[in-house]
């Protein structure tokens, strides 16, 4: 986790980090452009702070059928309340796009599967018998899709605290 979420998390006892909530240790903070190497696999790391101060996305191969595509986790699920962490969650989105775009993102993973119909993806995977009949597998225009969507509810959310 980021730093910045790493103090949130554990000096914040409201909301979701209320007593439910169990306080955390880290190993490494996690900072915007970070690589870091499992195994055969490097995961880049996207600062796209607005869900929380310091949310953290994600960017990496995923292999099927020996091919290598490249994967996205939009770590933002949910939109913030203040309109100050609205703007942000905005501007993240477009920094999180840029990524997308310069490494050529076809594949859309959640980081909660309650959200995007995830479970049910799930069950459909183990199904499927091509990259094109995965879930996930969104293509290049079904990722810009997908970002240009979160970008249109961000929009229509601070429209709507505007008013």
């Amino acid at each position: 986790m980021s730093n910045t979420d790493f103090y949130y998390m554990n000096n914040t006892f409201d909301g979701a980090n209320g007593s439910r909530s169990p306080k955390c240790t880290v190993d490494e903070f996690l900072t915007d452009g970070q690589q870091i190497t499992l195994g055969d696999t490097t995961v880049t790391v996207v600062s796209t702070s607005g869900h929380s101060p310091g949310c953290v996305s994600f960017i990496f191969p995923v292999k099927t059928q020996s091919k290598t595509y490249m994967a996205a986790q939009w770590g933002g699920t949910g939109i913030p309340k203040s309109m100050e962490n609205k703007v942000q969650y905005k501007s993240s989105l477009e920094h999180f796009a840029q990524y997308c775009h310069d490494n050529n993102v076809v594949v859309e993973t959640t980081a909660h599967l309650f959200a995007d119909n995830g479970y049910a993806k799930l069950n459909n995977v183990v199904n499927s018998t091509s990259i094109e009949n995965n879930p996930f597998y969104l293509g290049q225009k079904g990722i810009d899709d997908y970002l240009n969507n979160l970008s249109l509810e961000i929009d229509n959310a601070i429209a709507n605290s505007i008013k």
